[in-house]
């Protein structure tokens, strides 16, 4: 029977991440994030009489949208006013990212992709 741990993560907006001097100044989304993970790990015996750790862990998040102005980690030029809605990313397996078969969505670890509405 394999290890599991159910995980509820909240992530707070924090740090700068609009009205920047420049798009790499910026640190955080400025939304907030809820995400549900599971983690799960198991042994397995290998036939030379190693031991192989096996994990598999799924997460799902959803993001509240941010308010934006001028130059931001989203991409937005200066005198930008609007709203950034943090989003799925399209379906592919990136390095560090997950999937949920249960409901099909992809979730990076490394990178967010986003739409941004102006005001």
């Amino acid at each position: 029977m394999p290890a599991l741990a159910l995980v509820i993560d909240e992530t707070l907006p924090t740090g700068r991440y609009q009205r920047l001097g420049r798009a790499s100044d910026g640190f955080g989304a400025g939304a907030y994030t809820t995400a549900l993970s599971i983690y799960s790990q198991d042994y397995l015996w290998m036939p030379n009489g190693r031991i192989l750790r096996v994990r598999l862990d799924l997460t799902y998040a959803l993001s509240a949208s941010a308010g934006v102005h001028d130059v931001s980690v989203y991409g937005t030029s200066s005198g930008f006013r609007g709203r950034a809605y943090p989003a799925i990313p399209s379906p592919r397996m990136l390095p560090g990212s997950t999937a949920s078969p249960a409901t099909g969505c992809w979730r990076s670890m490394s990178s967010i992709s986003t739409t941004t509405i102006p005001a």
